[in-house]
């Protein structure tokens, strides 16, 4: 019982100077990897289980626009995705809620450009590296993916 209650207390000690050193990450053009965790609905542009490469362009926990890029390349078929996530509300919190716009340009035949909704949880490692649960809604479709991100540079 009381080394139940002293690995306890020393979880928790741990965990409480994790979190004081955890700093916001910057503004900035982020490496991602993004993966597809689930398409729901009959207009899903994608499925479930892909992971793809990517590149957000961030503009920091008070910004309002931010940009996902990401670039699909099948046989005879070659585009680039980007995701508009216009932040309506949770400016300057790790919880976003606000409008998609999502675009896809290239050739094959794939071209589409939608709007609707997202949400979007940020988890903070540090200044430069962030994991992030976005969903998204439009249509008949709701997709979640989790991202994770490294920054590359301070442009975004």
């Amino acid at each position: 019982m009381k080394a139940t209650a002293a690995l306890a207390v020393l979880s928790t000690a741990i965990g409480t100077i994790a979190n004081a050193g955890t700093q916001a990450p910057e503004p900035g053009s982020y490496y991602a990897s993004l993966y597809m965790g689930s398409a729901n609905g009959s207009q899903c542009l994608e499925h479930a289980g892909p992971l793809y490469p990517g590149e957000v362009s961030f503009s920091g926990l008070n910004g309002t626009k931010h940009y996902v890029r990401s670039p699909w390349t099948y046989p005879d078929e070659a585009m680039v995705s980007v995701h508009v996530l216009s932040v309506t509300s949770g400016r300057g919190t790790t919880s976003w809620k606000g409008k998609l716009t999502r675009i896809a340009k290239g050739y094959g035949g794939k071209d589409w450009n939608v709007s609707g909704s997202f949400t979007a949880e940020l988890h903070e490692i540090g200044s430069h590296m962030f994991g992030a649960e976005i969903t998204e809604s439009y249509g008949n479709c709701t997709e979640e993916m989790a991202v994770s991100l490294v920054r590359v540079s301070s442009d975004q």
